[in-house]
């Protein structure tokens, strides 16, 4: 099974963008959602990663850089092409290596999506919300690095 796919309800793997698309990571969703607004290179993805979470998931540069070669190994993202107006406006634009999200990748993202929203409509959410904890955007120590803090404490 690929690093950042969930397992299928029956226990079993599927082919890896199946897998990809059943429960990516909240790094790999994030990123996902960051492409969804066009091609970026990989600052401009880190400070949309924080811009989208509020400041809540900060990728490191190591987690960042691993997660797009696992996204694009899995097909969900590739590499854009380097545009020669970019390059001449600025000679650093032909060493960034930008990315662009994928058709597969697009699908992926929107079925994530609809997995979460369907969580933050559980009775369990809508508890949380009724006891004035907001499950839209979870308190900063839920988040650790590119793994949710419980999901790494019943590790």
């Amino acid at each position: 099974m690929h690093p950042l796919a969930g397992r299928t309800g029956d226990g079993g793997t599927h082919g890896e963008a199946a897998d990809m698309a059943e429960s990516l990571t909240p790094a790999a969703f994030a990123l996902l959602l960051a492409l969804t607004d066009g091609e970026r290179h990989g600052y401009a993805l880190m400070a949309d990663v924080d811009r989208l979470s509020a400041g809540g998931l900060v990728l490191g540069p190591g987690t960042l850089y691993r997660t797009l070669q696992r996204l694009r190994v899995a097909g969900l993202i590739e590499e854009a092409d380097v545009d020669p107006a970019a390059v001449r406006a600025d000679g650093r634009a032909g060493r960034r290596r930008r990315y662009r999200i994928t058709a597969a990748g697009h699908a992926a993202a929107r079925d994530e999506a609809t997995r979460l929203a369907a969580l933050l409509d559980s009775p369990s959410a809508r508890r949380l919300r009724a006891e004035g904890l907001s499950a839209t955007r979870p308190p900063e120590d839920v988040f650790r690095g590119d793994r949710w803090a419980r999901d790494a404490a019943a590790d």
